[in-house]
């Protein structure tokens, strides 16, 4: 009687041993299965987050670029505007002060 006792404790035992084992088996696969969707998952939105910030740098830069270009030339566009008024100034003054000078040669004569 204990002799079928023991033989059916040690089967029971045996059984619960081979379930926990499957059971942390099936756990593990499923776990390891996880692990690699999510970081399939991570690798994929984290290179779409690198192509994007990559497209957004680029076109931050062209929009630099192309601001840098546009503010150079209206400064140029200034500078030559600032230029020719200062020469048209100087022209005016020098051509008052070469009718008055001829004037008062005129004058003189």
């Amino acid at each position: 009687m204990m002799d079928h006792l023991l033989k059916e404790s040690v089967s029971l035992i045996d059984h619960k041993i081979k379930e926990g084992v499957s059971l942390m088996d099936q756990l593990l696969k499923e776990g390891v299965s996880l692990m690699d969707h999510l970081l399939k998952e991570g690798v994929s939105m984290m290179d779409n987050l690198l192509k994007e910030g990559v497209s957004l740098m680029d076109y931050l830069r062209k929009e630099g670029v192309s601001m840098i270009d546009h503010l150079l030339k209206e400064g140029v566009s200034l500078m030559d505007h600032a230029v020719m008024d200062h020469l048209l100034k100087e022209g005016v003054s020098l051509m008052d002060h070469l009718l008055k000078e001829g004037v008062s040669l005129m004058d003189h004569l």
